[in-house]
């Protein structure tokens, strides 16, 4: 709050204090939009177990939550849980 912020064109200095108001708060870490929709994505790490174990583990809570949801909303699995299930479907179809 005491950084001097200088004008572009000719002018005196001015504290940022002067000029804003800045709040420590917690905010999504990801705020992302797909298909023009607001979304916010959750990433979970797996280092001790397998991609499978962990993707049937998310399924799982996804599957208690998608109950909960409001009208108009809905989850979304996607990354390598999405590229593991594409690749499982397609070496099944070959």
């Amino acid at each position: 709050m005491n950084t001097a912020i200088t004008p572009s064109a000719a002018g005196q200095s001015q504290l940022l204090s002067n000029l804003a108001t800045l709040e420590r708060r917690e905010v999504p870490a990801v705020i992302s939009h797909r298909t023009c929709s607001p979304s916010s994505t959750s990433t979970p790490t797996c280092r001790a177990a397998d991609l499978g174990s962990v993707a049937a583990e998310v399924q799982k809570i996804v599957a208690e939550q998608r109950a909960k949801l409001p009208p108009g909303h809905r989850i979304a699995v996607r990354g390598q849980v999405e590229s593991m299930n594409s690749a499982f479907v397609r070496l099944g179809l070959g």
